[in-house]
């Protein structure tokens, strides 16, 4: 894909996961199976909050021109996708979270995919 795609639709997918962390936090806690515990919702709108952060970060990348500078947002998403992918696995084997927390960890890997075909076509160029 390229970058400036990247860019937009990376935004796009972090700000809609924030804005559901902010505002329907019970939502994910239904979705994956998770307690809804108070201090749970506190952290997830906090994380909602960081989700944001990175849709700004790769929105405002979205016009970064050279190699290098347009490396940074796809190394960034490949880290934080397959982190979190290799979480949610880890709390599911552990019984913490329910086996539909396996359909964020693959939404996590096409992401983590979608970074790196994004850096093999930079490398290309």
């Amino acid at each position: 894909m390229p970058y400036r795609p990247f860019a937009h639709f990376i935004s796009a997918c972090f700000a809609g996961m924030g804005l559901c962390l902010l505002v329907t936090p019970g939502l994910f806690f239904w979705v994956f199976g998770l307690p809804a515990e108070p201090g749970a919702t506190v952290m997830a709108r906090r994380a909602g909050v960081i989700y944001f952060g990175v849709a700004g970060f790769a929105a405002l990348s979205a016009g970064a021109q050279g190699r290098a500078a347009q490396r940074v947002l796809p190394l960034c998403v490949i880290g934080i996708m397959l982190a979190m992918a290799a979480l949610g696995a880890v709390e599911v084997l552990r019984g913490a979270a329910g086996p539909r927390l396996f359909l964020g960890v693959v939404t996590e890997l096409a992401l983590a995919g979608l970074g790196w075909a994004t850096l093999r076509r930079l490398a290309r160029a």
